[in-house]
């Protein structure tokens, strides 16, 4: 984000950041993209673990949209587009009505 002095993904000082926290903390870290980040794919979670800036990466918004997510993406499998304009609704639309891979 401009102007921003949030650490960037991959920058050094993201690395100092968690390798500071990992210092600090013995226990599991979880991260995430944050509000403004976009949601978190395949590809940059597997960056997080890979690179050891995270135990595990939360997704929420494309496991919200994507009820079989796992499975969508061990095999490659094209995922559905979350719908933020339903989410805090006061329905089950926009949670629980996204289409499973088979039924897709």
């Amino acid at each position: 984000m401009e102007g921003s002095s949030a650490p960037r993904r991959g920058s050094s000082r993201s690395s100092a950041t968690n390798s500071a926290l990992r210092r600090r903390f013995d226990g599991k870290l979880i991260v995430n993209n944050g509000p403004f980040g976009g949601q978190t794919t395949r590809e940059q979670a597997l960056q997080h673990i890979e690179a050891d800036h995270a135990d595990a990466v939360v997704v929420g918004r494309a496991l919200i949209a994507n009820p079989d997510l796992v499975e969508r993406w061990q095999g490659g499998h094209p995922e559905n587009e979350p719908r933020p304009e339903l989410f805090y609704g006061p329905g089950a639309e926009g949670y629980t009505d996204y289409p499973f891979l088979k039924a897709a």
